[in-house]
């Protein structure tokens, strides 16, 4: 769905809302995992390059979990600039894909060879 495609009528707004509310919480509940992932002793950084990606990766999880708390809070609050607060919501969910190709990429690279 796309910013093309919202309706203005009140009940499709909502329908709107809805589901843009449960995607973020899915997409955060997907952040805490990742979250439990990078905190595993398996991807412990064994070098300084891994320190910092690991850091790196951290940062943007809390700071994408946070935009996804403020942007659920004014979905549900402020009627008046819901498609800003959409357009953001579709942003998010864009970046917590490449954030996840990220993480996996580390994990991989953090695992010692077999």
């Amino acid at each position: 769905m796309t910013l093309k495609s919202i309706s203005k009528s009140p009940k499709r707004q909502q329908e709107e809302k809805s589901m843009y509310v449960l995607k973020l919480e899915r997409c955060n509940q997907d952040l805490l995992k990742l979250r439990e992932k990078l905190c595993s002793y398996v991807c412990e950084p064994t070098t300084y390059n891994l320190f910092e990606r690991i850091e790196i990766l951290r940062n943007r999880l809390e700071t994408m979990r946070d935009s996804n708390l403020n942007i659920m809070e004014g979905i549900k609050k402020d009627a008046d600039v819901l498609y800003a607060y959409f357009a953001k919501a579709e942003q998010n969910l864009s970046d917590f894909n490449s954030l996840y190709k990220a993480i996996e990429n580390y994990v991989s690279s953090a695992r010692p060879c077999k």
